[in-house]
């Protein structure tokens, strides 16, 4: 599977690990702020763990490049995995850096956040490779934690395999809904036995990733583009962290108060088609060309 589809696969892989209730046994609830922990409802406070400062360690590209014109730079980043955890072990981000074309390139590049959540970056490196921005800026890419080319990757390959069988099924949804739960709760059993910490791989320490990212970079300020959950942790990034933040270009966004879970999206797309619609049955034109837009849409589907 290439391209989109093949990434489309990696928002079930991540994002589907909280769907089906699958965060890791503390009982957390997602909220957590970095660097800190309360202890009590008085919110008695512990001081910030004294992690390691973020490097950038330079190497070989994961990926392909041969089809990228302009210089591209990789290498990693450690992070910890859980940074309220004094005993985290530290887990790896993959970055690349396509550099401008322009021979006095602006000091302040564009760093890319996938949506998803679950998208990587560095596979489409030739796509980004073709932006405008590198006509003036560096445009640097990273796979989020757990993602792509960074370590863990906690894709889930039993439920990519689970969502292709049910397309040639005609089961109710409800049998197929069930399908892919057990799915993903074998994915979680799997990724929690090889030493994968879920509590850690949430928005609070993805844009905490971010902000170590931009200090193992060597960079003073740059350019957040965030798309759909992007969107979201750009705007966690800004209250968290933001420090070094120049400008925000967001597309597609997504409040990230809101939840990720598969059942809410569902139902904001019955309600956007629902407003198509009724916009279309209270348009002459419309009814004339197409009938019952509704019947219509089943009927592709």
């Amino acid at each position: 599977m290439a391209g989109r589809a093949r990434r489309a696969m990696a928002v079930v892989a991540v994002a589907g690990l909280a769907v089906a209730g699958c965060s890791s046994d503390g009982g957390d609830d997602g909220e957590r702020s970095a660097g800190a922990s309360t202890t009590s409802a008085a919110a008695t406070t512990t001081a910030p763990i004294d992690w390691p400062t973020p490097t950038l360690v330079e190497g070989d590209c994961p990926m392909p490049t041969d089809e990228v014109e302009l210089e591209v730079t990789c290498g990693t980043v450690e992070v910890p995995e859980d940074r309220l955890d004094p005993d985290s072990r530290m887990i790896t981000l993959a970055v690349a850096r396509i550099h401008s074309s322009s021979a006095t390139p602006k000091p302040d590049p564009v760093v890319q956040l996938e949506g998803g959540p679950g998208f990587a970056s560095l596979e489409d490196v030739t796509g980004y490779a073709r932006s405008k921005v590198l006509e003036e800026r560096d445009y640097i890419l990273w796979d989020q934690r757990g993602t792509g080319f960074s370590d863990p990757n906690l894709d889930c390959t039993e439920t990519n395999e689970a969502v292709w069988d049910i397309f040639a099924t005609t089961d109710p949804p409800e049998e197929e809904a069930k399908v892919i739960e057990d799915s993903l709760r074998e994915c979680r059993a799997r990724v929690v036995a090889a030493g994968a910490e879920l509590d850690g791989y949430d928005t609070t320490q993805n844009a905490a990733d971010l902000a170590d990212l931009r200090v193992a970079l060597g960079v003073d300020e740059w350019n957040l583009r965030g798309i759909s959950y992007g969107s979201a942790l750009a705007i966690e990034t800004v209250r968290s962290h933001p420090e070094g933040i120049r400008s925000v270009l967001l597309d597609s966004i997504v409040p990230p108060d809101s939840g990720f879970g598969a059942l809410g999206r569902g139902q904001s797309a019955l309600r956007a088609y629902q407003a198509l619609y009724d916009a279309c049955a209270d348009d002459a034109d419309c009814t004339a060309k197409y009938g019952d837009l509704h019947a219509l849409f089943t009927k592709a589907a």
